[in-house]
């Protein structure tokens, strides 16, 4: 019996130390195809990254102004597909966009071309810069519809003193986008948010602004003639100077506005029923004096 229990205990130090072993191996093992997994990994990473820089470098040569517009436009709609697939790459692909729209060429619309007058039917012929420059167009449009494909803001919107008169916007969602100077005589914004933009000193004659979203807008010393904004929110906008000759306010919501030197010698608003002079009687003038009518808030001519 005693032996038999010393072959007992051999045969378990055996077994044990067999089994150390196995587990030993088992984890080197396991160790090594972790390690593999991770190498496999970041080659796969590195590859993704590498094909989306790839991706980058190849949409922005497309952009070259030698380039035929058709190139051009496959550039920028290649970068909107990027901004979709790379959040990394959001920042850089909104300011290339913002730059294009900016600085890209684009021929001056010619004397037939201008602004069209406030009033007439939006969207009756294709918007002059969609003529004249489809390629700005384009990456405008695709800046106003960050939000609705990528389900969050452009992490810029600097489009200060661009060309974009004429251009299709409605709809746009521009919230807190730098616009002051911009050239936007003749442009469709019907219906665009706009909060909190920065319109200083825009050129919007004629521009068609029915519905938009106004509020917290800086509008100092914009060119509002002949504009239409019915219906427009400008609740605390900031018209300071702004030139609203023959622009039609019918229905815009003026609460807390501020209209302090807004040069107003015509009649300002158009077509006004007695529902939409309610609505605006609330017009804030900071210095009534600056205004031809001392102590009044805002004309309104049926």
């Amino acid at each position: 019996m005693e032996r038999l229990g010393v072959v007992l205990v051999v045969v378990g130090v055996g077994v044990a130390a067999g089994v150390a072993v196995v587990l030993r191996q088992l984890r080197a093992t396991l160790d090594r195809l972790g390690a593999a997994a991770t190498a496999s990994n970041d080659q796969l990473r590195l590859g993704r990254q590498g094909h989306l820089a790839d991706r980058y470098s190849r949409a922005v040569d497309q952009l070259d102004a030698q380039r035929a517009v058709a190139v051009r436009l496959g550039g920028l709609y290649a970068l909107e597909r990027l901004a979709r697939d790379s959040p990394d790459d959001r920042q850089a692909i909104a300011e290339v966009l913002c730059a294009y729209a900016r600085t890209a060429p684009r021929p001056a619309p010619t004397a037939a071309e201008g602004a069209a007058p406030a009033g007439t039917a939006a969207g009756a012929e294709p918007a002059d810069l969609e003529r004249r420059a489809p390629d700005v167009q384009a990456a405008a449009t695709i800046l106003g519809r960050w939000w609705q494909r990528l389900h969050e803001p452009p992490p810029a919107l600097d489009l200060r003193h661009a060309d974009l008169r004429g251009a299709r916007l409605d709809g746009a969602r521009l919230q807190d986008a730098s616009l002051a100077g911009a050239q936007l005589q003749g442009a469709s914004l019907a219906g665009a948010e706009l909060q909190g933009a920065d319109l200083h000193g825009a050129q919007l004659e004629g521009a068609n602004l029915r519905d938009a979203q106004l509020q917290d807008a800086a509008l100092q010393d914009a060119r509002l003639q002949r504009a239409v904004l019915g219906g427009a929110q400008l609740r605390d906008a900031s018209l300071d100077g702004a030139q609203l000759q023959d622009a039609v306010l019918d229905g815009a919501q003026l609460q807390r506005a501020s209209l302090a030197g807004a040069p107003l010698q015509r009649p300002p608003v158009r077509a006004a029923t007695s529902a939409s002079v309610r609505r605006i009687s609330f017009v804030k003038i900071t210095n009534p004096s600056s205004t031809p009518w001392p102590g009044l808030h805002i004309m309104i001519s049926a």
